[in-house]
């Protein structure tokens, strides 16, 4: 009934990585130990997974020099104790990491791989529970394809990556590290990009939710939900909000999805912050309850744990509902915090593609034109006064850019712009 943390512990003379601290929590919180375990300079704690025999497992990254890569996986009892500690090396650089333990206790571990040439690869292992290397295979990958999280189901297991923000994968493999299937999902194209923070399995349905930013700096909450054989039940958007995150998902006794995430009402020091906990059946179309936490943002703001009661969230406030199916409809749950797109025909930009000089009509007469480019990095901001403005864009470097135009009431039109 307790709780395993890992951190990383970071020399302050140098600000490199140093140490891996693990410590043991009761169910209440209280802390019973705290353990300390050495790495190699420039190391990461990625991953720690609570073992059936009542231990862990904690997974590190770790640079040897000259490019190597390491993995280190380190199992300990529920003292902390080190039972075995082993490390996979290979020429490479690794970076976002998952681990899951399996039915019959073997780990499981995906990796984004990328190699001297950057090239991507999807690097999959399959550890025994002694620490024993099973089988280890890999496959070549999207370039700027992430490992985003992974869960088991009995020996089958399930992989979400995204692609540069732009697409969300799903893999599912056998206990042998064969694809059975991949599904990509493409963000809609008012999404600059978007990212998989927490995925779950149970009863026949996969479930990945994150967070998506729209073309004008604002964040939404994304869910995706599959069955096990690969089709799209449900995708859409929840709890809209200047700043939202939906972090982590998963299924109670009952088969109701259960989100944890965040609201926040601007970007300022001192917003509103609301956490929430809700509960509900997005087939159905229904969220049993939504209990927020409000509190406001500031540099100091403590971690603060709440007890939450699950008699109290189902009688709880229930919000608007409306679904996003494969053909279409909005998912909205709670006040909607944004502002309103307006017509094409209200902000006119040309010639697109350009390579010099940018014309930009717009009919409100004043307004904000901000550039990105595909990092979502603002390039250029230009307040446009009368309707028509002319700015030159010939010192950015050729691709495809992402533009808004915010009149002065708040309303946005967004679209694509190809500077060659």
């Amino acid at each position: 009934g307790g709780f395993y943390v890992a951190i990383e512990s970071v020399d302050p003379s140098t600000w490199q990585n140093t140490a891996t601290v693990v410590t043991k929590l009761d169910a209440n919180g209280s802390i019973l130990w705290t353990q300390q375990y050495s790495t190699l300079t420039y190391a990461e704690t990625r991953e720690i997974e609570a073992t059936a025999n009542g231990g862990f497992v904690f997974m590190t990254m770790e640079d040897s020099g000259s490019y190597n890569g390491c993995i280190r996986l380190i199992s300990c009892n529920s003292s902390g104790g080190i039972l075995w500690s082993k490390m996979f090396l290979t020429s490479a650089w690794y970076y976002a990491s998952a681990l899951v333990q399996c039915g019959n206790g073997d780990f499981v571990i995906s990796i984004t791989k990328v190699d001297a040439s950057l090239n991507h690869y999807l690097l999959l292992m399959r550890v025994s529970s002694s620490g024993s290397l099973i089988w280890c295979t890999e496959s070549p990958a999207s370039s700027t394809e992430a490992t985003q999280g992974m869960v088991c189901s009995g020996n089958e297991f399930y992989i979400s990556t995204a692609t540069n923000g732009l697409t969300h994968q799903l893999y599912k493999y056998s206990s042998t590290g064969s694809c059975i299937w991949a599904r990509t999902i493409s963000i809609p194209s008012f999404i600059h990009y978007g990212w998989v923070y927490g995925i779950t399995v149970n009863n026949g349905k996969v479930c990945m939710v994150g967070n998506a930013r729209n073309l004008g700096n604002y964040y939404e909450g994304h869910i995706e939900e599959f069955d096990t054989a690969g089709n799209l039940l449900n995708s859409g958007f929840l709890f809209t909000g200047v700043k939202t995150d939906l972090n982590d998902v998963t299924y109670n006794a009952a088969g109701d999805i259960v989100l944890t995430g965040s609201v926040r009402a601007g970007f300022a020091a001192s917003d509103t912050l609301s956490m929430y906990l809700a509960v509900g059946d997005l087939a159905a179309g229904t969220i049993c309850g939504y209990i927020p936490f409000p509190f406001t943002v500031t540099v100091d703001t403590p971690l603060v744990a709440s007890n939450i009661s699950l008699t109290s969230i189902t009688t709880g406030t229930t919000s608007s509902f409306a679904m996003l199916t494969s053909t279409g409809s909005l998912i909205q749950i709670g006040c909607i915090v944004g502002v309103e797109e307006f017509s094409s025909a209200a902000a006119h930009l040309y010639p697109n593609p350009t390579n010099d000089i940018l014309t930009i009509e717009n009919s409100s007469g004043q307004a904000t034109f901000h550039l990105y480019n595909n990092l979502g990095q603002c390039v250029q901001t230009v307040n446009l006064v009368g309707t028509k403005t002319e700015i030159s864009v010939g010192e950015l470097a050729e691709g495809i850019y992402y533009y808004d135009v915010v009149d002065e009431n708040g309303k946005v039109y967004s679209d694509k712009l190809v500077i060659q």
